[in-house]
């Protein structure tokens, strides 16, 4: 029994050997080819693979492989070739499929802002500057009518609209240094809030909406700019002022004197106007009216001087009213305002009256010698402004005194004339009151004309300006067909390689076998 074991401890002794030596045997096999395939002494970087429980042993060289593969490179260099021409096409290809149904078409445009306040964020008016009314529902709604479109979804163009602030690269790297630094403390990323920069410039984008072609998204980016132009002049321009000047004035509902007061109201909002714009701007000449802003006031007042007056004097005169029972009712209702007013009027003059009383002056000492010293009494600035104050409220109150007498005398003209149906008289009336509305209406256009050109040449000259015009792209922008391109052509060689390596691992195994 004991001997039994002993010749199987030996026997299992012996096979353990005999593998030994063939792996031995293997290697210099191995080794041999190597060395009269490449001529060198062969280096073995070996992967051992064992196979069926350990009862079979591959032995793979990764050197080995990297021959296998050397001996394939044209091969391989070749398919290189042909899969990055075919990733190329298929880049272009997907590129143009995303072109025909829609995908990242778009057009940009880029536009300026250059006004006081929009680096702090304000609008020319001084309040907060919003961009993102070039998206607004106005705006696009007068593009479409510009361009004749009745049937696009104005809100899918709103939501395909996007507005994006330019940095300048001095604040880029700001944000890039305080990033850096936040890296290692995180407090740092609240300096960015503090850097307070507002753009002026904006990239404005339109993808494509549907049932529109390349052409119409960007003739209607370019009309959406162009209205918002118009928007911002109307907003910002000062022109609301003067929105019953581009109206017709409607007085045929109104007697004579009523309707001299419709129009000496508004021939006071264009004098104010120009007046002011006057001391703004006294060298602007308007080259579409040839007017500066003193010669529409001087001819304006001209108006009210020669032509209201004219018609009213002619009204008065005749005593002309469609209706004396209504001219009678308004003359009286004049009368009750003119005494409110004069007693407002008469009651502030009464209190500045009694200020300019209790007044005390501020003294003034004079040093005349070192031994006497004179003490004056001299009047300050509010002090002189209360006396200026009395003298206008003074004025104001004999205005409307006057005003007050002539309504009472027409009044008692309306009451003591018989009215006799004078129909020369009243055509006359009508052809002068027809003549003054005209008149202040075409005075009205003067002035909006000079207005706008003022605020489109000079003084918003460059307020809002489209840099670069709509630029239509089917395939989104240069660096996203870049993009599209490299990632395509990086799958190929990435896939070639593969396929390279797993053919020499391949012939390697099967050497490895035999």
């Amino acid at each position: 029994m004991i001997d039994r074991m002993q010749t199987q401890k030996f026997g299992n002794e012996n096979k353990d050997m005999e593998d030994m030596l063939s792996e031995e045997e293997l290697w210099e096999d191995i080794t041999d080819d190597r060395e009269e395939w490449t001529g060198n002494p062969a280096r073995k970087v070996i992967l051992q693979v064992r196979q069926g429980g350990g009862e079979e042993c591959g032995v793979i060289d990764l050197v080995n492989i990297a021959g296998y593969m050397k001996q394939k490179w044209k091969f391989y260099l070749y398919l290189l070739m042909i899969a990055v021409c075919v990733s190329l096409i298929a880049a272009v290809a997907s590129l143009g499929l995303q072109a025909v149904f829609g995908g990242k078409s778009r057009a940009e445009a880029v536009i300026n802002f250059s006004f006081d306040g929009i680096d702090e964020g304000r609008d020319p008016s001084g309040g907060l500057f919003d961009v993102t009314k070039i998206k607004s529902t106005v705006v696009i709604n007068d593009a479409l009518e510009e361009l004749g479109w009745s049937d696009q979804n104005v809100e899918e163009i709103r939501a395909n609209l996007k507005i994006e602030g330019v940095a300048p690269d001095s604040v880029k790297q700001q944000i890039a240094v305080i990033n850096t630094v936040a890296e290692d403390a995180a407090e740092y990323y609240t300096t960015i809030g503090d850097l307070n920069y507002f753009p002026s410039q904006y990239t404005v984008t339109l993808y494509r909406c549907r049932g529109m072609n390349g052409r119409q998204t960007r003739e209607l980016l370019d009309a959406v700019l162009l209205s918002y132009r118009k928007y911002f002049m109307d907003t910002y321009a000062g022109m609301a002022a003067l929105g019953l000047t581009t109206e017709v004035l409607d007085v045929s509902s109104y007697d004579y004197l009523q309707a001299s007061d419709i129009v000496g109201n508004e021939i006071d909002i264009i004098q104010d106007y120009v007046e002011a714009k006057a001391e703004e701007a006294p060298d602007f000449r308007a080259n579409s009216t040839g007017f500066s802003f003193a010669d529409l006031a001087s001819s304006i007042d001209t108006v009210r001087r020669l032509d209201l007056h004219n018609f009213i004097s002619f009204v008065q005169a005749n005593n002309l009213t469609r209706d004396a029972g209504v001219q009678i009712d308004y003359y009286n209702y004049q009368i009750r305002q003119y005494h409110f007013d004069i007693q407002e009027l008469q009651n502030q003059r009464s209190h500045v009256e009694k200020t300019i009383e209790s007044y005390e002056k501020n003294p003034v000492i004079v040093m005349s010698s070192q031994e006497s010293v004179a003490e004056t009494a001299s009047t300050d600035e509010y002090y002189n402004e209360l006396l200026q104050q009395k003298l206008d409220l003074n004025k104001e109150i004999s205005e409307l005194n006057t005003s007050l007498n002539e309504a009472y005398n027409m009044i008692n003209a309306l009451n003591a004339a018989e009215q006799s149906a004078n129909e020369e008289d009243y055509a006359y009336a009508d052809s002068l009151l027809d003549g003054l509305v005209s008149l202040v209406e075409s005075w009205g256009k003067l002035v909006q004309q000079t207005t706008e050109e003022y605020f489109e040449a000079e003084l918003y000259a460059d307020a809002y300006r489209i840099s670069i015009p709509a630029q239509y792209s089917s395939l989104g922008s240069l660096g996203d067909v870049v993009k599209r391109m490299l990632l395509f052509c990086g799958a190929a060689v990435v896939l070639v390689g593969i396929l390279w390596g797993v053919s020499g691992m391949k012939d390697e195994i099967t050497r490895s076998r035999k």
